[in-house]
């Protein structure tokens, strides 16, 4: 998950945010805001909606990107491509914009005008720049389950992990946007911790944790009749070892 957080993280860079202000006919300034913005909200909400429930439907959404868009690190010649095939079934932007929904539902319009107040791009170039980083974050997310070999709870557990970091990428300035939660809200899914225990060594402790249970209970079993005979043991012991202690008293009792 290290990966694919520094690959998004490094996709967005300056060149890219100055090619897509002449694109759009923003400022630099702007666009550069927009993306610092937007890559940890989007990220957080991944996050946040995985932790109530919608974890399949995500991996889903991502397993659906073209296997072309994820054999390689995207050039930023490659990035800027993406705007210009909105109009594809199937492709990277579509899929982008399916995110999104998933994501942030009726809220995604609200979602729009706060980023545009925000960043101070015109509602259209937010929206833009929005379903931008949904579609690089997909495709980012289907080349590190085909390199990683994942599934879904496996995805699931990982994307929990990155909560922390994902939130410390949020700037200072940016308040809470629609769908928001706190970072202590978030919650991590049942699937993590059902990944947790598929894995061999924990079954291995669970086992052997099992086995010393039925030991202890059979060592519980025998230590009250072991205690007596120990007792019996030692009092017939020290009798061998004083035979005539018990003699010399009756000896004593007898005598007129």
């Amino acid at each position: 998950m290290k990966n694919f957080l520094h690959s998004t993280r490094t996709a967005f860079s300056r060149e890219l945010a100055r090619h897509l202000a002449a694109r759009l006919g923003e400022s630099e300034s702007a666009v550069r805001k927009g993306l610092l913005g937007m890559v940890p909200v989007v990220l957080c909400q991944t996050i946040i909606r995985t932790g109530e429930g919608e974890g399949k439907a995500i991996f889903t959404l991502v397993m659906g990107v073209p296997s072309e868009a994820w054999q390689h690190e995207p050039t930023v010649t490659e990035l800027l491509g993406l705007l210009g095939s909105s109009g594809e079934e199937n492709g990277n932007w579509a899929i982008g914009e399916q995110l999104l929904k998933q994501l942030f539902g009726s809220q995604l319009s609200s979602l729009t005008a706060f980023m545009s107040k925000y960043t101070g791009l015109r509602p259209r170039s937010a929206a833009v720049l929005l379903q931008l980083v949904a579609a690089i974050m997909t495709t980012g997310l289907a080349r590190h389950v085909a390199q990683q070999q994942l599934g879904s709870p496996q995805l699931i557990a990982e994307l929990a992990t990155a909560k922390n970091l994902a939130y410390g990428w949020l700037p200072t300035d940016l308040s809470h946007w629609p769908g928001y939660r706190t970072r202590t809200a978030v919650r991590a899914p049942h699937a993590v911790w059902a990944a947790e225990l598929a894995r061999p060594h924990w079954l291995l402790m669970l086992a052997a944790g099992f086995v010393m249970l039925l030991t202890l209970m059979c060592l519980g079993v025998g230590t009250a009749p072991a205690s007596t005979s120990i007792s019996h043991v030692r009092t017939s012991s020290l009798r061998m070892q004083n035979p005539g202690s018990a003699d010399s008293r009756q000896s004593r009792v007898a005598l007129p």
